[in-house]
């Protein structure tokens, strides 16, 4: 088997144990075997094919077996690790992925866990004998760093000595915290490759450590990799019981609200642009029936505000205690918004960057690039910056680095600018340190998602790793990961961050899995859904939600206009009109309501009710202008030629379009002055910049329009003729 068909072998044998399917598992992992040459695991497949055969017969039989349940998820999972082992020896005979070369060093070397750990307490200790730092010493430790990051990194099959060595990492006072942070990313990273519940278990340990930085960076590789192993995880009774025992941490839920909140805003920065451009827009422009593209030029249909937000749910929240949640939630946001994404991502190009470990490497004073590359006194002025929680970690030393390349004369330039602006930075530091001794969690969660989110987007090999940060957000996960009576306002708040950033699909995945009940106690939520809905183009659901708010509400005028846009967009003219009339009984001079009931009636072909609601718009003052056209066409289909010809003629005294022009061409040839008719459509095409074609397109849709008003669609069609020999 070649890499591609291994993967999709692992795929089948994966969706056959999460649909509990051994059988087919086993026969799935036979042939893995076979194609792989990969033997050594016949003999424990073999035992529990034989477990499996007892547990059946006992079944068949009717023994009663309260730990048949339990004896069953252990298949799955003993399934799962060998059909992993499997690949995994396979690929790292002769895969050049990144992950099995290290691999293959580690095992020609030899080298154990502990060997290293003792070789990097001895540099420690060296380290620690000395008054100022040695650079032998120091390139020692960080090159130890190095190659234990590596070794955890692809530490896949783990043994019981691993694990243990592991846990002394975390255990040993003596170890600095910047290195046990860093083994933490390491851990995460060995499991996206390869996932091994033991090794996961020191990560749940690891969130009731004393050290909150140590704690949260935990819960954080904890999330990422329970939302890339979910359905294997989810199977597993002694997972459910880690995450019980971690709930009853009493921040665990405003941690994961905290990780998951950050992680949507990071998932979400690339798409919101194309959101707009891909899907808000075009959904707008569908909304819009045939006839009305006659009245474009002024856009009396629809308005931008049709497409936006309810502008009263931020009162209908004022006094609930989530939305100051939500607040709180976007004002850490935007002190921790990673604005440096772009900016920093050219700096990490530096030799410093060639090792991975490095990606995930905690800022620290002590490192070698800050002492190679800068002086003393450099240092010194520098510090206020760097102890800074402004940038996250990786940019830190990305900033370091690029100051090697800085000539003396202009890094001394900026020493004095850095000098002079020092006492504002140390105030601004201040008054960080405050907020963040109130938010220090929700701070360190940002700066390790930021570090992650720059290997996972600007690693040259970053096609070799799983990006975390492509993975969408499912319920599941959500409900896995919260303790029950959490999971609404988790949800709620997910779903507001998306809604607020236009991510209408998101943004009802969420919403619409809030319990019932506590949308029928708040029945904004139905409207925000709709809402969503109507801007992704699900337009009977949009109703559907709506109509829900209705009946548990008053009706209201914003929920009245926009029905209204779902009915027509449903060629439900009728009741759209009818939603437009109470739209219009809260707001009778709504100009925007009135121009659309009298659209609803023109599409009715109810013209004098049409043409009464025009005239309603053209005597209201400066909003007159907005009514000529459809005035004018009104008319026109009345067969009131002559006072259509008044109308026509203001629309060109002012800064007529192709569609003008059109339009009179049309009433010109109704009308028989066949010259002034052609005269108008040549104006037409001029206006199209020369473009038959186009102007064949916008003639030919009016045909039922001309032959509904007595023009012979034989003329019809010699005027086409006509038009286009001329041209």
């Amino acid at each position: 088997m070649n890499r591609s068909e291994i993967l999709e072998q692992r795929k089948i044998i994966y969706n056959s144990l999460t649909a509990y399917k051994l059988n087919n598992a086993v026969r799935g992992i036979e042939d893995l075997q076979k194609y792989t040459s990969v033997a050594n695991f016949s003999t424990e497949l073999d035992n529990i094919k034989l477990e499996y055969k007892y547990l059946l017969t006992y079944f068949q039989n009717g023994t009663c077996d309260p730990q048949r349940e339990s004896i069953f998820r252990n298949f799955i999972q003993r399934l799962f690790t060998i059909t992993d082992k499997i690949i995994c020896e396979d690929r790292t005979k002769n895969d050049v992925n990144l992950y099995y070369s290290y691999k293959r060093i580690k095992q020609k070397s030899n080298t154990t866990l502990s060997f290293l750990l003792n070789k990097y307490s001895q540099a420690i200790s060296k380290q620690n004998m000395l008054e100022s730092n040695d650079n032998i010493i120091t390139a020692e430790i960080e090159r130890t760093e190095v190659e234990i990051f590596n070794y955890i990194w692809a530490i896949f099959p783990i043994n019981a000595q691993d694990i243990e060595s592991i846990n002394d990492i975390f255990n040993n006072e003596n170890y600095p915290t910047y290195f046990k942070e860093l083994i933490i990313s390491a851990i995460m990273l060995s499991l996206f490759e390869y996932y091994d519940e033991s090794l996961f278990s020191i990560l749940a340990k690891l969130y009731n450590s004393q050290n909150t930085s140590i704690a949260i960076k935990a819960l954080t590789a904890i999330v990422l990799v329970a939302i890339l192993h979910k359905d294997r995880m989810m199977m597993s009774q002694q997972i459910s019981d880690i995450f019980y025992v971690m709930a009853e941490n009493d921040n665990f839920t405003q941690d994961i609200k905290n990780i998951l909140l950050q992680l949507i805003k990071s998932w979400n920065t690339e798409k919101i642009t194309q959101k707009m451009e891909n899907e808000i827009l075009p959904n707008l422009m569908k909304v819009s029936p045939d006839f009305v593209k006659k009245f474009k030029s002024d856009n009396s249909f629809i308005e931008n505000a049709d497409f936006e937000g309810n502008p009263e749910w931020k009162n209908l929240f004022d006094d609930d205690k989530l939305t100051k949640k939500i607040e709180e939630f976007n004002k850490m946001q935007l002190d921790g918004s990673d604005v440096f994404a772009g900016t920093f991502s050219h700096l990490k190009t530096f030799p410093f960057f060639n090792d991975i470990s490095n990606w995930f490497l905690p800022f620290h004073q002590g490192h070698s690039l800050l002492h190679n590359t800068l002086q003393a006194n450099e240092i010194k002025s520098f510090n206020t910056m760097l102890d800074s929680k402004f940038l996250c970690d990786s940019d830190k030393y990305s900033f370091v680095a690029s100051l090697g390349l800085v000539p003396q004369s202009q890094r001394n330039s900026m020493l004095a600018q850095i000098e002079e602006q020092n006492n504002a930075i140390k105030e601004l530091k201040s008054s960080e340190i405050q907020i963040n001794e109130a938010v220090n969690r929700q701070s360190v969660i940002n700066n390790q998602l930021q570090n992650y989110y720059r290997f996972f987007k600007f690693y040259p090999r970053r096609s070799e790793f799983i990006d975390p940060f492509l993975n969408v957000f499912d319920i599941d996960v959500i409900k896995w990961l919260t303790p029950v009576n959490c999971v609404n306002d988790i949800l709620t708040l997910i779903g507001e961050y998306c809604l607020q950033n236009n991510l209408y699909n998101e943004a009802a995945t969420y919403l619409e899995s809030i319990d019932e009940n506590q949308k029928n106690d708040n029945p904004v939520l139905y409207q925000k859904i709709g809402f969503c809905y109507q801007n992704i183009g699900k337009y009977s659901k949009a109703i559907n939600e709506y109509e829900k708010y209705e009946l548990l509400a008053n009706k209201d005028f914003w929920t009245l206009k926009h029905l209204a846009i779902c009915y027509k967009a449903q060629k439900q003219v009728d009741k759209a009109l009818q939603c437009y009339l109470d739209a219009e009984t809260l707001s009778p001079e709504n100009i925007n309501i009135l121009l659309n009931i009298g659209h609803c009636y023109l599409e009715l072909k109810q013209h004098k009710n049409a043409l009464n609601y025009y005239y309603k718009v053209y005597y209201l003052g400066n909003s007159g202008a907005k009514a000529l056209r459809p005035i004018a066409w009104c008319l026109f289909l009345m067969k009131d030629f002559d006072t259509s010809d008044t109308y026509y003629n203001k629309i060109l005294s002012t800064n007529p379009s192709a569609t003008d022009y059109l339009n009179y061409g049309h009433l010109k040839f109704a009308k028989q002055e066949i010259e002034d008719a052609i005269s108008m459509y040549n104006h037409s095409i001029k206006e199209l910049k020369g473009s038959i074609e186009k102007f064949n397109e916008t003639y030919l849709a009016d045909i039922d329009c001309l032959i509904s008003i007595g023009v012979s669609k034989y003329d019809i069609s010699i005027m086409l003729d006509s038009l286009n020999s001329k041209q």
